[in-house]
């Protein structure tokens, strides 16, 4: 037998795989809503709770993202949708 792997060998291999690609993925969202809430704390401070909670709960990488660039250039929190 030496190295074979059995069915659940394969299942559990495959499982840690998907559960490190998922740990990775919500690391890259969490970071992603930290740098813009920062973004959003420098321009627009004080921010409003609400605004806390909306970028939280985003989960999108790629809105997360849009948001961010757009930070650079909005004058207001109601040009980026978020008041």
């Amino acid at each position: 037998m030496g190295n074979a792997l059995t069915w659940v060998d394969k299942l559990e291999v495959e499982a840690e795989a998907r559960g490190l690609l998922t740990g990775r993925q919500q690391g890259k969202q969490q970071g992603m809503q930290e740098i813009l809430l920062r973004q959003l704390q420098q321009r627009f401070a004080p921010l409003p709770a609400s605004v806390i909670q909306r970028v939280s709960a985003l989960e999108s990488t790629e809105e997360l993202t849009r948001l961010a660039e757009r930070v650079l250039s909005a004058r207001s929190l109601e040009e980026l949708g978020m008041a």
